[in-house]
This record gives C-alpha cells, structure tokens and sequence, in this order.
C-alpha cells in the first residue's frame, strides 16, 4: 500500500513539473507566458524554420525535433516574434508567438512602455479591426490576430503606435474600443526594500526602472496597501518579514525583492 502512495505521489509531482504547452497556429497570433513548453508543428517535409526574416536565425533555446520537426523549447519574453516555416521564396508559413503580453481593457488607457507586446481581446468573433478609423492589414506583415479575430496582438511597439484601437462585429452592433499610449518606460530590472527616515515607521521599495505599480507582503501575505513606501504598524503587529513587488509597464510577472526583516522599536 506505500509503495503504491508513493508512487502517486510521484506521479502527481511529475505532472505538477510539466510545463503547459503553447501550440502555435499558422497565420494567427498565440499568446503564450514565460515558462510555457513552445510546440510550433511543422507543416510538412522540406521545410527550414527561421526567426524574424526569411533569412533568421531560430534563438538557440528553440530547436527543430529530430523526427517531427515540430519547433520545441521553453519560451521567455525574447521568444517574442514571427517565427517562419520556409520552404521556397513563395512558400513561407507565418506564426506569431507573444509571450508576456501587457493585457489592455477596453475603454481604460493602456500604457507600455516602447517594445512592450500588447494585447487586446475584443471578445468579438469575426470582428473588424480599425487603428484610428484605419483598417488595419491582415496580410504582407506578421500575424497580429487570433482565431475569429477576437483579439490582436502586438510585439515590440513603438509610439506610433499609440492612439485608438477599435474592434465591431461585422453584421454591426456594439463597438469596443483599446486606448493605448506607448510611452518610453523603462524595463523594471531590481527591487531592494529598506527602512524609511524620519519619526514614522516606514519601509521603502526602491526600484530601479519605471513602477506602473509596487505591493507589498508581510510574512508572505498580500497587503492590500499599495505604492513606494509602507507605514508599518506600531507594536509587535509592525514586527516581521516584508518584500515589495513592482509591476512594470511591459508586462510578464512582477519583479519581487529580496525579504527585509523588521523588528519594530518603540520608545
């Protein structure tokens, strides 16, 4: 009967260490997060997959398998871009893979900062896509939509490509509309927690990079307070281990700090 637990357990642990899989789709856009497991299928014999151009080179993390030659490797955020299947100069296979996207809401500005990825779902099938009353090209460039057209996404953008974007159904009926300003912020890289100055029992997060927006832990737990600087409780309640968390403007998980312990000293 223990051996046969054990060998559960092994099992479910071994599953819980199988990173999720993102399929890849040819002429559409796949959103994907760090830490996925790439699968691009290939689309038949003959076929050389390249990065970026016709002509790029695969990052060295992705590799062809040996017998399918399916593309296969764990995906970061530098992942990003448009992957090609070539075969001849007139038959190329496009897939656009996005990973760590900054998801916007409709009708509530966006902003990211210049090379984020984007991406914005309309929730809409079919729907008609429009950039500042310009429709925009669903052919000639890197594949920006999902299955249906629900939602568009965009890679390394630049501030011209701020401004409005709009999806609506076909048939007519209720528009939604993205907001997005793409402003130079920039990358969040390090957190550092130290004591604040003054007479108020403070703590700080300082960031190094542009903070869209910095939580707080104690002990573990989500404050529900937010910004650069805690006010700690007086008493033994302030007493315990804190770490920030900052959120940057181009997306993926947040950039957490090393723990600070606090023991508060009263008078």
């Amino acid at each position: 009967m223990k051996l046969v637990t054990i060998l559960l357990l092994l099992c479910v642990h071994t599953a819980d260490l199988t990173p999720p899989e993102c399929k890849g789709a040819k002429d559409q856009v796949v959103f994907c997060a760090t830490g996925n497991s790439l699968k691009i299928p290939s689309p038949a014999a003959g076929y050389t997959w390249q990065f970026g151009t016709p002509d790029g080179v695969l990052p060295s993390e992705l590799t062809p398998d040996d017998t399918t030659k399916d593309l296969k490797g764990s995906l970061e955020a530098k992942h990003t871009g448009v992957y090609l299947a070539v075969k001849t100069t007139e038959l190329t296979d496009k897939f656009t893979i996005i990973v760590d996207a900054v998801e916007c809401t409709k009708d509530v500005q966006c902003q990211v900062g210049t090379g984020s990825s984007i991406k914005l779902n309309s929730n809409i099938d079919g729907a008609k896509w429009e950039f500042e009353s310009l429709a925009l090209p669903t052919s000639g460039e890197p594949p920006k939509f999902t299955d249906q057209k629900k939602a568009l996404g965009l890679f390394d953008v630049k501030a011209a490509q701020s401004g409005t974007y709009k999806a609506e159904p076909t048939g007519g009926g209720t528009a939604v509309e993205f907001p997005v300003v793409v402003s130079d912020k920039t990358r969040v890289s390090t957190a550092t927690v130290k004591k604040g100055v003054g007479c108020v029992a403070t703590l700080e997060c300082e960031v190094t990079g542009d903070a869209q927006k910095i939580k707080w832990t104690k002990d573990g737990t989500d404050l529900t307070l937010e910004g650069k600087t805690l006010t700690v409780d007086t008493g033994d309640a302030g007493t315990g281990t804190y770490a920030c968390k900052v959120l940057g403007y181009h997306g993926g998980a947040p950039v957490t700090s090393a723990t600070f312990r606090y023991t508060y000293a009263g008078e």
